[in-house]
This record gives structure tokens, C-alpha cells and sequence, in this order.
């Protein structure tokens, strides 16, 4: 049975390095992910309502990687490892909440793997100063701009999980695009994040991978990223050339 928490700003709900049997959903509010590197905290991200931290306590019994603050007032389900099982048969939409964040770390971790393979590849800057951003993204054609929330859309948060609508309950995106066959766009195909400063693209695992500034990532040939979006003014194909899911993006310094 998962349980309500109420926390209150500036109070650590999980500490780096201590045990933990328990994951915990994001019903309201924001939470900041650290580290300490060299006596120095390290901001590691920041996340809000509906996401997910903890969860590999489900997994293993190893010690808590990082340290997780709430930065608001900010109200949160937690579950259990004993009580996982039960509630996939008593609570199946909340396990699988659990499960799809699982899904994505593991999908982080192998975009990981094809990065060190590909050393080099990667064309996202050198470090720079943290800026706050304005990301606006455009479409270009009739399909890219149906596809949209709204035409021009406004990225209030980063990371972005893009990829195709289905009615997979394991599918975790952000936004979700309506796509038919043949498909252009895959179930996890993109996501926009925010790397030393600058947005960038990485790869999820898509089929026909993606063009950021004409630069091919993903698909079959091309590496998973990061590719630094061109600022102020850049380009997206979701898709290989021929799709219709083209996008301006704008980027600028607030």
C-alpha cells in the first residue's frame, strides 16, 4: 500500500550512501538530486510532479547514489520493495509508473554505453556558466505543427521525452506524437536536456533516428548524442528526411 508524505523545503528525503527500501512518486512539488564530489556539492538534477526517485531499491540493496532535497513544499507517494509485487496485481498503473522510470534509466545507461563506443562523436560543448533558457519549438509543416500542445509550444521543463503515441502502457514520454505507418517516429524516440548550459539531443533507441541542425543522430548509423541545438535559431527533423516532423527551435537566454 503506498503512503502519502508531506515534506517541507530544504528537508533531505534520501541522503547519498544510506540504505533505503523505498521509492517514492512526485504528487507535488520539486526535488533536487545531488552528489558530493571533493567535499563540493554537485547538482545533479531537478525533478517535479510525476516523476520518479529511489526506484532502484526495487532492484538491488546497494547504497542511495545521490541525495534528493525537496526545493518546495512538496507531497510524495512512497512504496516499499516488499509491498512492489502486491501492488502490480492491486495497483497496477502505479507499478507500472515505477516500471517505465526503470525502463528509462536503463535506456540512459545503454545511450551511455554506445557514447563510449563512439568516443568523440558527441558535439555538445565545453562547460558553461548555468543559464535559464527559453525553449520554444515551431513546426514547420502541417504534421508538425498538429502535432504540438500548441504552435509555437514552450518547453517549461527539461528533460523532454519525445516519442510516438501508443497505447502501451510502458511508453514514458513528455510529449507524445501521433504517427502512422510507416512509422517515422518511435515509441522512445528523442529527448531534449539541458548539458553544461546548453540544450542538447540525445537518442532513446529510435528507428530511423533524428536530424538536429542537419547532423544525423540515432537510427542505424548515427551516434546517440548529445548534439548541442544551434542557438538562438536551430532545426529538428524527428524522423530520416523524408518525415514531415520538422521543427524550428528557439533558444534564448532569460
Amino acid at each position: 500500500m503506498k503512503r502519502l508524505l508531506q515534506v517541507e523545503a530544504g528537508e533531505i528525503i534520501i541522503k547519498e550512501g544510506d540504505v533505503g527500501e523505498s521509492a517514492y512518486l512526485i504528487e507535488d512539488g520539486e526535488v533536487e538530486v545531488s552528489r558530493t564530489k571533493d567535499d563540493q556539492v554537485v547538482v545533479l538534477a531537478t525533478l517535479g510532479e510525476g516523476e520518479i526517485f529511489g526506484e532502484m531499491s526495487m532492484i538491488d540493496d546497494c547504497p542511495r547514489g545521490a541525495t534528493i532535497t525537496a526545493t518546495t513544499a512538496t507531497t510524495l507517494s512512497e512504496l516499499h520493495r516488499d509491498e512492489f509485487l502486491d501492488n502490480l496485481k492491486t495497483e497496477p498503473e502505479f507499478a507500472i509508473r515505477f516500471l517505465r522510470t526503470i525502463f528509462e534509466r536503463l535506456r540512459d545507461a545503454n545511450v551511455k554505453v554506445l557514447q563510449l563506443e563512439q568516443a568523440g562523436t558527441a558535439t555538445a560543448s565545453a562547460p558553461a556558466a548555468d543559464r535559464k533558457l527559453v525553449i520554444t519549438l515551431t513546426g514547420e509543416t502541417p504534421e508538425a505543427r498538429d502535432s504540438l500542445p500548441s504552435n509555437p509550444y514552450r518547453v517549461e521543463h527539461l528533460p523532454l521525452l519525445i516519442g510516438r503515441r501508443t497505447d502501451d502502457p510502458l511508453v514514458n514520454n513528455h510529449w507524445n506524437i501521433a504517427d502512422d505507418r510507416p512509422w517515422q517516429i518511435s515509441r522512445h524516440h528523442l529527448k531534449l536536456v539541458k548539458e553544461a548550459g546548453r540544450v542538447c539531443a540525445v537518442d532513446r533507441g529510435s528507428t530511423l533516428g533524428s536530424l538536429v541542425d542537419g547532423k544525423v543522430m540515432g537510427g542505424r548509423s548515427g551516434p546517440p548524442g548529445p548534439i548541442e541545438c544551434k542557438e538562438p535559431e536551430g532545426f529538428l527533423v524527428l524522423g530520416n528526411d523524408s518525415s514531415p516532423y520538422r521543427y524550428q527551435v528557439t533558444i534564448e537566454e532569460v
